[in-house]
């Protein structure tokens, strides 16, 4: 029987061969105690402005500007914080967001960062990004896994690629208080 890591190389190695470009991005999930403790920045806020241009090597960025309600860790409310992406479209080019958010102006978002330069980026491909969506009788919290799929075990103990589901609340100001006891547990 092969190794866990020994299996990985055999899969990634046969798909690089069957479909290189069928693929989203495939990612190691993250629980929010560890996005709490590995990020640079944690708040909740609005999406606000939005830029597409091209970046020194030529590629589509997408600068997002977020406007910080209640800064959990590393921000404080009124801050304007910039979120980079590569991809996006400009004058008709489009350059795809693999794993990556979407960002709709006015939307209220829960976000755990990593510093790039002057701006932000999300936790990891397809993580750190909940979003705020109002509901009938309480608003509801969901992740956006944007397009990524995972890797790991499956029921029979064998490796394999599934579509993961996203972590849900029900209450923002509740969800807000575990991840402020998370962060006060950092090391």
């Amino acid at each position: 029987m092969l190794n866990l890591y020994a299996q990985l190389q055999i899969i990634f190695f046969i798909l690089s061969l069957v479909a290189p470009n069928a693929l989203g991005v495939i990612v190691k999930l993250s629980d929010l105690q560890t996005m709490a403790a590995k990020s640079d920045i944690v708040f909740h806020g609005y999406v606000g402005d939005q830029r597409v241009n091209y970046d020194k090597m030529g590629r589509i960025i997408t600068l997002t500007d977020i406007e910080v309600i209640d800064g959990l860790y590393g921000s404080k409310p009124g801050q304007i914080v910039t979120m980079y992406q590569v991809g996006g479209e400009h004058n008709g080019v489009v350059m795809p967001l693999l794993g990556g958010h979407v960002y709709r102006l006015g939307q209220e978002v829960i976000l755990f960062g990593l510093t790039l330069k002057n701006t932000f980026v999300s936790f990891s491909a397809g993580q750190g990004k909940l979003d705020i969506r109002p509901g009938e009788d309480e608003e509801v919290v969901r992740e956006d896994l944007g397009d990524i799929s995972a890797l790991g075990p499956s029921i029979d103990g064998s490796l394999g690629f599934s579509t993961p589901v996203p972590l849900t609340y029900s209450n923002t100001e509740l969800l807000k208080d575990e991840i402020r006891l998370m962060l006060r547990n950092r090391l």
